[in-house]
Protein backbone atom coordinates (compact mmCIF):
# COMPACT_ATOMS: atom_id res chain seq x y z
CA UNK A 1 0.00 0.00 0.00
CA UNK A 2 2.04 2.93 1.24
CA UNK A 3 5.38 3.62 -0.34
CA UNK A 4 6.89 4.52 3.03
CA UNK A 5 6.23 1.12 4.58
CA UNK A 6 9.02 -1.42 4.49
CA UNK A 7 10.16 -4.19 6.75
CA UNK A 8 13.76 -4.34 7.70
CA UNK A 9 15.52 -7.28 6.05
CA UNK A 10 14.98 -10.53 7.93
CA UNK A 11 17.90 -12.48 9.32
CA UNK A 12 15.88 -15.70 8.99
CA UNK A 13 15.00 -17.68 5.90
CA UNK A 14 11.34 -16.97 5.20
CA UNK A 15 8.82 -19.20 3.47
CA UNK A 16 7.04 -17.65 0.50
CA UNK A 17 3.87 -19.77 0.39
CA UNK A 18 0.76 -17.58 0.75
CA UNK A 19 -2.21 -18.43 2.96
CA UNK A 20 -5.70 -18.76 1.52
CA UNK A 21 -8.70 -17.31 3.36
CA UNK A 22 -12.31 -17.83 2.35
CA UNK A 23 -14.59 -14.80 2.58
CA UNK A 24 -17.36 -17.20 3.63
CA UNK A 25 -16.21 -19.89 6.07
CA UNK A 26 -19.24 -21.92 5.01
CA UNK A 27 -17.43 -22.56 1.72
CA UNK A 28 -14.43 -23.95 3.60
CA UNK A 29 -16.79 -26.04 5.72
CA UNK A 30 -18.45 -27.47 2.63
CA UNK A 31 -15.12 -29.05 1.67
CA UNK A 32 -15.24 -31.05 4.91
CA UNK A 33 -17.55 -34.01 4.32
CA UNK A 34 -18.88 -34.60 7.86
CA UNK A 35 -20.05 -32.60 10.86
CA UNK A 36 -17.20 -34.01 12.94
CA UNK A 37 -14.69 -32.83 10.32
CA UNK A 38 -16.25 -29.35 10.39
CA UNK A 39 -16.00 -29.30 14.21
CA UNK A 40 -12.36 -30.43 14.27
CA UNK A 41 -10.01 -28.04 16.08
CA UNK A 42 -8.12 -27.19 12.88
CA UNK A 43 -11.39 -26.27 11.11
CA UNK A 44 -12.48 -24.07 14.00
CA UNK A 45 -9.05 -22.44 14.15
CA UNK A 46 -9.10 -21.76 10.41
CA UNK A 47 -12.54 -20.16 10.72
CA UNK A 48 -11.35 -17.92 13.56
CA UNK A 49 -8.28 -16.89 11.55
CA UNK A 50 -10.49 -16.16 8.55
CA UNK A 51 -12.72 -13.92 10.64
CA UNK A 52 -9.74 -11.98 11.99
CA UNK A 53 -8.30 -11.72 8.48
CA UNK A 54 -11.53 -10.17 7.18
CA UNK A 55 -11.57 -7.53 9.91
CA UNK A 56 -7.89 -6.66 9.50
CA UNK A 57 -8.10 -6.53 5.70
CA UNK A 58 -10.99 -4.05 5.86
CA UNK A 59 -9.16 -1.99 8.47
CA UNK A 60 -6.01 -1.86 6.32
CA UNK A 61 -7.96 -0.98 3.18
CA UNK A 62 -10.03 1.77 4.80
CA UNK A 63 -7.73 4.62 3.87
CA UNK A 64 -5.01 3.73 6.32
CA UNK A 65 -1.39 3.59 5.32
CA UNK A 66 -1.22 -0.08 6.35
CA UNK A 67 -0.29 -3.43 4.90
CA UNK A 68 -1.41 -6.89 6.04
CA UNK A 69 0.71 -10.01 5.64
CA UNK A 70 1.78 -13.20 7.37
CA UNK A 71 5.20 -14.28 8.54
CA UNK A 72 6.61 -17.80 8.37
CA UNK A 73 10.16 -19.11 8.51
CA UNK A 74 11.31 -22.08 6.47
CA UNK A 75 11.63 -23.84 9.83
CA UNK A 76 7.86 -23.58 10.30
CA UNK A 77 7.69 -20.82 12.91
CA UNK A 78 4.86 -18.46 12.00
CA UNK A 79 2.78 -15.50 13.01
CA UNK A 80 -0.78 -15.48 11.69
CA UNK A 81 -0.87 -11.77 10.79
CA UNK A 82 1.53 -8.86 10.62
CA UNK A 83 0.09 -5.38 10.26
CA UNK A 84 2.61 -2.84 9.07
CA UNK A 85 1.77 0.83 9.58
CA UNK A 86 3.79 4.02 9.69
CA UNK A 87 3.71 3.56 13.49
CA UNK A 88 5.43 0.17 13.29
CA UNK A 89 4.69 -3.54 13.16
CA UNK A 90 1.95 -5.42 15.00
CA UNK A 91 2.23 -9.21 15.08
CA UNK A 92 -1.06 -11.03 15.78
CA UNK A 93 -1.56 -14.68 16.66
CA UNK A 94 -5.06 -16.22 16.79
CA UNK A 95 -5.56 -19.08 19.27
CA UNK A 96 -8.44 -21.13 20.62
CA UNK A 97 -8.65 -21.81 24.32
CA UNK A 98 -8.41 -19.92 27.59
CA UNK A 99 -4.65 -20.15 28.07
CA UNK A 100 -1.59 -19.78 25.89
CA UNK A 101 0.84 -22.68 25.96
CA UNK A 102 4.54 -22.07 25.29
CA UNK A 103 4.07 -23.41 21.75
CA UNK A 104 1.27 -20.86 21.19
CA UNK A 105 3.62 -18.01 22.12
CA UNK A 106 6.64 -19.24 20.16
CA UNK A 107 5.89 -17.50 16.84
CA UNK A 108 5.34 -14.13 18.50
CA UNK A 109 8.53 -14.41 20.54
CA UNK A 110 10.64 -15.44 17.53
CA UNK A 111 9.11 -12.53 15.60
CA UNK A 112 10.08 -10.19 18.44
CA UNK A 113 13.67 -11.46 18.29
CA UNK A 114 13.69 -10.40 14.63
CA UNK A 115 11.71 -7.16 15.11
CA UNK A 116 12.18 -6.00 18.73
CA UNK A 117 9.98 -2.91 18.43
CA UNK A 118 6.92 -4.83 17.18
CA UNK A 119 3.74 -4.97 19.26
CA UNK A 120 2.75 -8.55 20.02
CA UNK A 121 -0.93 -9.49 20.27
CA UNK A 122 -2.49 -12.87 20.95
CA UNK A 123 -6.24 -13.35 20.51
CA UNK A 124 -7.80 -16.10 22.62
CA UNK A 125 -10.88 -17.06 24.62
CA UNK A 126 -9.76 -15.15 27.70
CA UNK A 127 -12.32 -13.25 29.82
CA UNK A 128 -10.40 -9.95 29.82
CA UNK A 129 -7.30 -8.30 28.41
CA UNK A 130 -4.07 -9.41 30.05
CA UNK A 131 -0.30 -9.41 29.54
CA UNK A 132 2.23 -12.23 29.46
CA UNK A 133 5.66 -10.70 29.20
CA UNK A 134 5.77 -8.62 26.02
CA UNK A 135 2.44 -10.00 24.72
CA UNK A 136 -0.95 -8.33 24.98
CA UNK A 137 -3.65 -10.99 25.14
CA UNK A 138 -7.13 -9.92 24.07
CA UNK A 139 -10.48 -11.68 24.12
CA UNK A 140 -11.15 -12.40 20.45
CA UNK A 141 -14.60 -10.77 20.36
CA UNK A 142 -13.44 -7.62 22.16
CA UNK A 143 -10.54 -7.19 19.75
CA UNK A 144 -12.77 -7.61 16.71
CA UNK A 145 -15.29 -5.11 18.07
CA UNK A 146 -12.42 -2.67 18.66
CA UNK A 147 -11.25 -2.73 15.03
CA UNK A 148 -12.75 0.45 13.65
CA UNK A 149 -11.74 1.76 10.22
CA UNK A 150 -9.87 5.03 10.60
CA UNK A 151 -9.02 4.38 14.29
CA UNK A 152 -5.86 2.76 15.63
CA UNK A 153 -5.84 -0.97 16.30
CA UNK A 154 -6.92 -1.87 19.84
CA UNK A 155 -4.06 -1.44 22.29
Amino acid sequence: MGAGLQWAPSRRALAAQPKLYFADTGIAGAFRPTDSARAAPDAIGASREGLVYQHLAVWCAAGRDARLSTWRTTGGVEVDFVVETSDGLVAIEVKSGHTLRPADRRGLLVFQDEFPDARLIALADVPHQQHQGPMHIFPLAAFLLGIVPGAPLPA
